[in-house]
Formats: structure tokens, C-alpha cells, sequence
């Protein structure tokens, strides 16, 4: 993530493949390694690829069950058409805010 130190992002999106109607958006910060790292904040946008940006959805970080679970945010949001989408996931952590885009295609 441009802006910070390296780290990667891991993304899950539910249903996967996404369809119309809600989807939950889950993110973790990891390192390297591959270790959880603990976010101050993950929020998350979605866009149609020709139309407006969605407000910032905040994202609620879950509970830790385990070394696997740790820093994770979970955020729903509503995929309300077919078609391309991009979401975008900020992260602050660090002090710092990076965000990473990427596209998905929503089916019926």
C-alpha cells in the first residue's frame, strides 16, 4: 500500500462472486511475513466504474479468535446493480492513510 511501510492488504468479499444487494467487505493489514497488523482504522467505498463514489462506510473491527483473526474490519455495503464496480479500501495505521482500489464485476 503506497504511503506506509510494506505491507499487503487481504480483501474477502461475501457472496463471492458478489451479486445485487448487500455484500460484507472484510480487510486485514499483514506484513511480509504474512502477520496481522493491527489498523487504527479500515473504511471502505464503492464506486460504479461511470458514476459517483459512495460515502466512506466505516469499517467495525471484529473480535479476535486467533493469531489468523487479528486486526481484521468488517463493513456491509449495497452493490444495488449489475455491472463494474471498484472498491476501495483506506487504511490508517501508523499515522499514516493509504487506500487500494480494485474492480469487481456484480452479478444478478
Amino acid at each position: 500500500m503506497e504511503g506506509m511501510p510494506a505491507h499487503l492488504l487481504n480483501v474477502w468479499i461475501e457472496p463471492n462472486p458478489p451479486r445485487v444487494g448487500e455484500a460484507a467487505i472484510t480487510a486485514q493489514v499483514v506484513d511480509l511475513g504474512g502477520n496481522a497488523r493491527v489498523a487504527s482504522h479500515i473504511g471502505f467505498r464503492i464506486a460504479q466504474e461511470e458514476g459517483e463514489q459512495a460515502p466512506l462506510a466505516a469499517g467495525a473491527a471484529l473480535p479476535v479468535t486467533g493469531r489468523t483473526e487479528a486486526g481484521k474490519y468488517r463493513a456491509t455495503v449495497s452493490l444495488p446493480e449489475v455491472g463494474s464496480w471498484t472498491i476501495e479500501v483506506v487504511v490508517q495505521m501508523q499515522g499514516r492513510t493509504a487506500s487500494v482500489s480494485f474492480p469487481v464485476e456484480v452479478g444478478s
